[in-house]
Order: C-alpha cells, then structure tokens, then sequence
C-alpha cells in the first residue's frame, strides 16, 4: 500500500483530478504523506499547474478535515493533544493570527491543526482564508522540486538538488531551534495569564 501511495505512476493515470483527490485524502488517513504528491503534481505538470493543483488539493483537504471536526468526527486525530491545545489557548487570545502563525512554522502538524480549528470552533471564513494563504509557499516549493526533478537526467544533476533540499531543510531547522525557546515562552505567559484570569 505505502509503494502504491509512493508512486507517481499510480497518481498520474488518473490526471489532475487523482492528484487533487490524493491531496485531499491524505487528511483522513494518518502516516499518508502529501509530499510525495506534491512533488509528482510539480514533476508532471510544471511549475505554475504543479501548484495550483497542490494549492487547491491542500486548501480542499484541510476545509475537509476542519469541517468533519466540527461535526465531531476527529478520525485519527486526539481532541486532547498538545497541538489541539496549543491551538485552543493561542487563539483565545490572538484569534485566526495565531492559526496563521502556526501554519508557517516550521514541522507544525498542519492536519492535526486543521482538524484543531474545526474542533474548537474558530471562524469557518477566516479559517478558510487563513488555509488559502499559508498552503500557497508550500504548494510552491514542491511543484518548484518537482519540476527540478524532471530535469535532472544525471547524478550530478540529483546530487545538487539534494544538496539545495539539504540546505533548505538545515535552513527551516535552525529557524525553528531559534524560534521555539521564545514560541514556548509566549505560550507559558499565556497560559499562565489564562490561568490568573480563572482565578479572578
């Protein structure tokens, strides 16, 4: 099953719609990878179609998974996790802003928060516009690495795009090592200032 899931051939003889259908599946079923979709999309359809599919395939899944939780179907997916509550306590006090910041960070859960803001119930529009706007970089970067795939015929051509994917990834690394002491130390005043305010 996991070669099938794997293989662009699989993907590609049912379209473009396959590959949007993938996308949105891939929020149902726990340890199904939407990279490798989303780089076969940039592979065999270029760089502008690669992304509009990986776009919209990304902003259907997640409206998917959000909707599904707000009907209380969480799948896979704990009401109690630490993401979930991470997500509840940031948008009491900073609304969708907190949504939106978490997309962006770097190895967020994003379909764990998808079904998170359906689950606490944040606004469905605002959800909505916050998905559009943060699935666009990584729509993207994997169509981009796809379609610089497809045109590498040698190993000198692989060895540099893993080189540049090996230096993208040690980049968003070192981004989230700074950045997580001060996320965390945002969210422990916060929870802390909840806490005053129960209290009061």
């Amino acid at each position: 099953m996991k070669t099938m899931v794997l293989s662009a051939e699989f993907w590609i003889q049912w379209g473009i719609l396959g590959l949007v259908l993938g996308l949105i599946a891939q929020v149902l079923v726990p340890g199904f990878p939407k990279e490798p979709l989303l780089i076969i999309a940039g592979s065999y359809y270029g760089l502008v179609l690669g992304t509009l599919i990986n776009w919209l395939g990304m902003i259907l899944g997640a409206q998917l998974a959000y909707e599904l939780a707000r009907k209380g179907k969480m799948l896979w997916t704990k009401k109690d996790s630490s993401s979930i509550r991470t997500l509840h306590k940031g948008s009491e006090k900073y609304g969708l802003k907190f949504l939106f910041f978490l997309r962006l960070f770097p190895f967020s859960p994003n379909d764990v928060l998808s079904y998170g803001g359906g689950f606490i119930g944040l606004e469905r529009k605002g959800y909505f516009k916050v998905s559009v706007v943060t699935a666009l970089p990584y729509a993207l970067l994997f169509a981009w690495l796809g379609e610089e795939s497809r045109k590498i015929q040698n190993e000198q051509g692989w060895l540099i795009l893993l080189t540049i994917i090996s230096l993208l990834s040690f980049l968003v690394l070192i981004l989230a090592i700074i950045a997580k002491p001060l996320f965390e130390k945002r969210l422990t005043h916060l929870s802390n200032h909840n806490d005053e305010d129960k209290l009061e």
